[in-house]
């Protein structure tokens, strides 16, 4: 190598996040958190990948982080990547870094009296920040850059609105705007830096009713609304269509329908979860109604075991799950 360059790692009187000693024995990567693990003569300091030159110092009295002995002088890492320590004076310690499958965060909105930890619905924003409707209390956001949780009572935006009933559904628009759909309450309407608008059947007309469950912005930009009673859209040049009665061309109609969930399928084609008539399936362009037509499934005509779906999803394979009452079907 014709030229070498290096960053010098070493021990600061003082520090706590410097390399706790300079007499390093041996060095070994851990693949799960991603961080570099450092025996040394004072213990054993562990480097993080994104944060260079600071380290989390372990050491049997005086730390804050504790390991059983004090000089780690040979580091392993084997093929099932745990982490093998081997100490002078203090045997062998071997350390399984693999994070758990779930992590629990804690709500705590014990200063908004908000005495509940109970989460109805959940959404992650395109500044991954979470949105939390939290029980029958209404809304917290967690920020993603800070961890902090604040109730919408502190989010400026919201100053406006001195409740927020149960959220059921939340949805970001391709404008930025975030709707809430909300038990009784109508739909919440968020932007970044404008107060909080509420709509409701009187100004928004494709509403059946106040209580919105399901909210989806599909591909041509178009906003479905699933409400209580019925379905209707807010369509992406600004006008609006409300579904009437559905004559299913597989037989039978449905004139109410407590809508749970909706997604669009592969091909463009609207699926609609219910409470009591099944699965509907909407073809055509609700831009041009008159190009729409309606399937059902659901348990009279044989499709289905039960009439009461509560959510879908299609997944990448383009397979549609439903979660019913009756367990959870797979349709391909």
């Amino acid at each position: 190598m014709e030229k070498v360059s290096y960053t010098r790692y070493v021990h600061k009187t003082g520090d706590d996040t410097t390399l706790s000693d300079n007499i390093v024995y041996d060095i070994v990567e851990d693949l799960h958190t991603r961080t570099l693990w450092i025996g040394i003569r004072a213990g054993l300091s562990i480097m993080e990948h994104d944060r260079p030159g600071h380290f989390i110092n372990y050491k049997s009295r005086h730390a804050s982080h504790y390991i059983p002995c004090d000089e780690i002088n040979s580091l392993l890492r084997d093929n099932a990547n745990h982490i093998w320590l081997g100490s002078i004076g203090g045997g062998v310690l071997m350390v399984d870094t693999q994070l758990p499958l779930f992590t629990s965060h804690s709500l705590n909105l014990v200063e908004d009296d908000v005495p509940t930890t109970a989460a109805r619905a959940i959404f992650a924003d395109d500044e991954k920040n979470l949105w939390l409707g939290i029980g029958s209390y209404g809304l917290a956001r967690k920020d993603y850059k800070t961890g902090k949780l604040t109730f919408f009572s502190h989010i400026p935006e919201f100053s406006g609105i001195s409740s927020v009933p149960t959220i059921n559904t939340i949805v970001q628009r391709k404008n930025g705007e975030i709707w809430f759909g909300t038990y009784d309450g109508g739909i919440l309407v968020y932007k970044k830096g404008e107060k909080v608008k509420v709509l409701r059947t009187e100004n928004a007309p494709y509403l059946y009713s106040y209580c919105v469950l399901a909210l989806y912005e599909d591909s041509r930009g178009n906003c479905w609304a699933g409400c209580r009673g019925g379905m209707g859209v807010s369509l992406a040049d600004g006008g609006f269509y409300k579904f009437g009665v559905l004559p299913f061309e597989n037989g039978g109609l449905a004139d109410w329908y407590h809508v749970r969930d909706i997604v669009e399928d592969t091909d463009g084609s609207i699926l609609v979860a219910t409470g009591n008539c099944g699965i509907i399936h909407i073809t055509g362009n609700v831009q041009h109604p008159e190009t729409l037509k309606y399937q059902s499934y659901n348990f009279e005509n044989g499709q289905l075991a039960v009439n009461t779906v509560l959510c879908l999803h299609v997944d990448e394979a383009g397979r549609l799950w439903a979660g019913t009452e009756g367990g959870r079907f797979v349709f391909v």
